[in-house]
């Protein structure tokens, strides 16, 4: 099922991590998974945090940056 957008009020970075783990932890006590994607650099962080409450142990997380800002001509 698609859950839709995390409410957080914008541009409060520590508003989002807080309100995205407790609705990942959320579905994730409902027993169904997650699967997200897209978004900025911050949005897996909160998703791990929650995981790994949830799993009661430490999780690591391999990260694929797709973006080309480390180009020399890119801004």
């Amino acid at each position: 099922m698609d859950y839709g957008d995390v409410f957080f009020h914008a541009g409060n970075m520590f508003d989002f991590l807080d309100q995205a783990e407790r609705t990942v932890s959320g579905i994730l006590a409902g027993g169904a998974q997650v699967l997200a994607f897209g978004g900025d650099h911050m949005i897996p962080l909160p998703i791990v945090r929650a995981y790994a409450k949830h799993l009661k142990r430490p999780l690591s997380l391999v990260h694929f940056d797709g973006h080309l800002d480390d180009w020399d001509t890119f801004p």
